[in-house]
């Protein structure tokens, strides 16, 4: 059956576009950094019905619908442009926490950070892809990282998983983090940590130090006694 459009209809109608323009104020003024799935929920809470109009509607309703597709159209166009809107506020955001940067943390590694450095370390996304030749001051930006987090934010050394693919790297990252924040600090290589992680559920960890290209071989050579496993590796090559 359609919908009959009242006056009261279109007046709680009114209300709902006021209340959503209300949160969008409340979004845009909020002091953080607002993430993409931040939006996403905001938007999804916030959606509101639109309201066509058709031949059942109240002669007193007619002025008052005027008013309704103003209010909503102007609301269409505010959420249109929403997220340029969240993008300069994050900038915003960043920009002082650039300021807080220099003025806690100051230079890194006898260094002044440029203003990508600086964004890479301030930024409060979930995660970041930082891509950057070699010799362009990759790691003194992680350095610059763990000393921003401990210096401002507080984050114990401890709290902090700072990652690196060989023992060499790994190890001069260490030395470099130390140096600059003044305590201990922990660098683990990705077999390390996945070792240390294993020996918390297991007693004893054998750990292969053997060719991998004999392993492979050998554990072919047991599995091809086994049928399935043949037709299931043919199948797969």
């Amino acid at each position: 059956m359609m919908q009959r459009i009242t006056k009261e209809l279109l007046n709680q109608a009114i209300v709902d576009i006021e209340t959503v323009n209300d949160n969008i104020d409340i979004l845009l003024d909020v002091d953080k950094y607002i993430y993409s799935e931040d939006l996403y929920k905001f938007n999804e809470k916030n959606k509101l019905e639109f309201i066509p109009l058709t031949f059942n509607i109240t002669i007193p309703a007619i002025f008052k619908y005027f008013k309704y597709i103003k209010e909503y159209n102007n609301l269409i166009d505010r959420k249109k442009s929403l997220n340029y809107n969240v993008d300069d506020h994050n900038r915003m955001y960043l920009d002082k926490k650039h300021e807080i940067f220099e003025k806690e943390c100051g230079k890194v590694e006898n260094r002044e950070l440029d203003y990508e450095q600086v964004d890479a370390i301030v930024r409060e996304d979930k995660n970041q892809l930082v891509i950057a030749g070699a010799g362009c001051g990759k790691t003194t930006t992680i350095v610059g990282k763990v000393k921003y987090l401990v210096k401002v934010l507080g984050v114990k050394p401890e709290e902090i998983l700072l990652l690196s693919f060989t023992r060499k790297s790994a190890a001069d990252m260490k030395l470099r983090v130390e140096k600059e924040i003044g305590s201990k600090m922990e660098c683990y290589t990705f077999h390390k940590l996945g070792l240390d992680i294993t020996k918390q559920e297991l007693n004893d960890v054998n750990i292969f130090e053997g060719s991998l290209h004999g392993f492979v071989k050998n554990q072919l050579q047991i599995q091809l006694q086994n049928e399935d496993y043949m037709y299931a590796l043919l199948y797969f090559l």
